[in-house]
C-alpha cells in the first residue's frame, strides 16, 4: 500500500547533509539504492541526484516505519522524516560525502513501488527474440527476473543454443560479474580483457 505524500516536502537533498546538520530535523526523499536488514535496525542507503544518505530504522523508536521498511526493495522511492546523527567513529564511511552522519528516521513514507516485472505472457516472445538474435551475435542480457532466465532457458534448450547464465553481484554501486572483476575498484581500473 502506497502512502500519500500530502503537503510533505523535501528539506535537503540525499548529496547535501554534513556533520554540520548533526541535530537537525530533515525530510528527504528518493529511492531506495540499497537495504540491510539486522534485525532489529533496518539501514536504507537512500539516493538522488546529487548522493546517498544513510537512513536509519529502529524498531523500538519507529516501529511502524521499521514494518514498512521490511517490505521496501531497491528502486522503492521512499519519502523519510527524521533527525541528523553523527556516526560512531568506528562507523564512518569515508568513501561517501555523507559517510560521517546518518538520519535516524521518525516517519517512512513509501511512495511508489519500482516497475520490475514483464507480463508473464511477453515473456516467451522477449526471450524468443534474445534466442534468435543470438544465433547471428553474441547477446549479452542482463535481468533479475527468474521467470525471464528460465524463459530464456527452455528457448534456448529448444533451439539448440548454448546458454551461458552468469550470476551477478551488487556492492558499492557497482555490478560486476562474480568472480570476473574486483568489486573494491571503479570500473576504469578494472583490467581489459
Amino acid at each position: 500500500m502506497l502512502d500519500f505524500l500530502g503537503t510533505l516536502q523535501r528539506t535537503h537533498t540525499c548529496g547535501q547533509l554534513r556533520a554540520q546538520q548533526a541535530g537537525e530535523q530533515v525530510i528527504l526523499m528518493g529511492w531506495v539504492n540499497r537495504r540491510r536488514d539486522h534485525g532489529n535496525l533496518i539501514f536504507l542507503d537512500l539516493r538522488d541526484r546529487t548522493g546517498i544518505t544513510q537512513i536509519v530504522l529502529d524498531k523500538d523508536l519507529t516501529p511502524e516505519g521499521h514494518g514498512k521498511a521490511e517490505q521496501v526493495r531497491p528502486e522503492y522511492v521512499v519519502a523519510v522524516v527524521g533527525t541528523v546523527r553523527l556516526r560512531g567513529k568506528d562507523v564512518i564511511n569515508p568513501k561517501m560525502a555523507t559517510g560521517e552522519i546518518e538520519v535516524s528516521a521518525k516517519e517512512l513514507l513509501v511512495l511508489n513501488e519500482p516497475e520490475t516485472s514483464l507480463h508473464p505472457d511477453l515473456l516467451p516472445a522477449l526471450a524468443n527474440l534474445v534466442v534468435t538474435a543470438a544465433k547471428d551475435t553474441q547477446v549479452i542480457a542482463v535481468t533479475h527476473s527468474r521467470p525471464f532466465l528460465a524463459a530464456l532457458q527452455a528457448g534456448s534448450e529448444e533451439t539448440g543454443l548454448d546458454l551461458q547464465v552468469l550470476e551477478l553481484v551488487k556492492e558499492f554501486g557497482q555490478t560486476a560479474i562474480e568472480g570476473q572483476r574486483p568489486l573494491d575498484e571503479p570500473p576504469w581500473k578494472w583490467p581489459s580483457r
